[in-house]
């Protein structure tokens, strides 16, 4: 019988991250950690985007894990505007890699996608970085110009928060390798869509 996501407890910076684990179909396989959309928003690891992207890693031999913020579910503490939620994502990077073998793979949505990508671009032991919905309306991408990462853009033509051109030029300055696929039609939450997005990432998983 196929493995399931089993309920665990991550520490944390601010106290224990309530997550889910997959362990990976073979001992090396490697793993993914994925990174919700914003809390105060109504985010959390059991998103509809997050769920499908999971799928897809899980269905690639991955170990995955999903993983609540501070102050998301069951986690302790408190919304941190970014900052502590980049603890939080270095926090569960770390035990993702003390279970598994094999290179681990960041993913993010939206809010998730700014701190997936915050935080793989400084760590250099990330396998490659995904980057669904990216929050270009505000958030500081110019870093990336400087990411050699293997990176990967899933973006909705009908992004009603995040304007699709402006994703075009983020990706067109980031350093290479960098891939942007755009899923027709999808708005931000991929609303009817989750199946097309699960076929890009699929198709196009870096690394």
């Amino acid at each position: 019988m196929p493995a399931r996501e089993a309920p665990c407890t991550i520490p944390g910076p601010a106290g224990p991250l309530d997550a889910l684990f997959l362990p990976p179909a073979a001992p090396a396989a490697g793993a993914c950690l994925l990174l919700h959309p914003h809390t105060l928003w109504g985010g959390h690891m059991r998103s509809k985007v997050i769920h499908a992207c999971q799928r897809v890693c899980a269905g690639r031999g991955l170990a995955t894990l999903r993983v609540n913020f501070r102050g998301a579910g069951a986690s302790a503490g408190f919304f941190d505007d970014g900052q502590g939620e980049q603890d939080d994502a270095r926090a569960a990077l770390a035990w993702l890699r003390a279970e598994t073998r094999g290179p681990v793979h960041l993913l993010g949505f939206s809010f998730g996608a700014w701190i997936a990508l915050r935080v793989g671009a400084a760590d250099g032991a990330v396998a490659s970085l995904t980057a669904v919905g990216t929050p270009v309306a505000w958030a500081e991408l110019d870093f990336l110009a400087d990411c050699a990462l293997p990176k990967l853009f899933l973006h909705g033509t009908e992004d009603q928060h995040c304007d699709p051109a402006e994703l075009a030029r983020v990706a067109e300055r980031a350093a290479p390798p960098s891939t942007l696929r755009w899923i027709e039609g999808a708005d931000h939450f991929f609303a009817g869509k989750l199946a097309e997005l699960a076929a890009a990432l699929e198709e196009a998983f870096p690394g």
